[in-house]
């Protein structure tokens, strides 16, 4: 089954412009459902404890997203995970 969820996400891959395509993560990068739970990751503990509550994972080298609105520093990303 796909669940499609939408994550604010620490950017530093994606600075080109343009229309919404599939693109790919360069590098390992924490993202999370909003830009508050992405604020409160301080270290690896906090970062441990929202991703075993669902708010925060870390995007895989190589993994697709869909970038909606890209931002300085944040971006607003489309990820499709698959939930088995």
């Amino acid at each position: 089954m796909k669940k499609a969820v939408l994550f604010c996400l620490s950017v530093g891959f994606l600075a080109a412009t343009g229309t919404a395509t599939a693109e790919p993560v360069k590098r390992a990068l924490p993202a999370c459902v909003s830009e508050d739970y992405l604020g409160a990751i301080t270290d690896g503990d906090s970062l441990t404890k929202l991703m075993r509550a669902g708010k925060c994972t870390v995007l895989k080298v190589g993994s697709s997203v869909v970038v909606i609105d890209r931002g300085f520093m944040v971006s607003t990303i489309l990820y499709l995970s698959l939930i088995h």
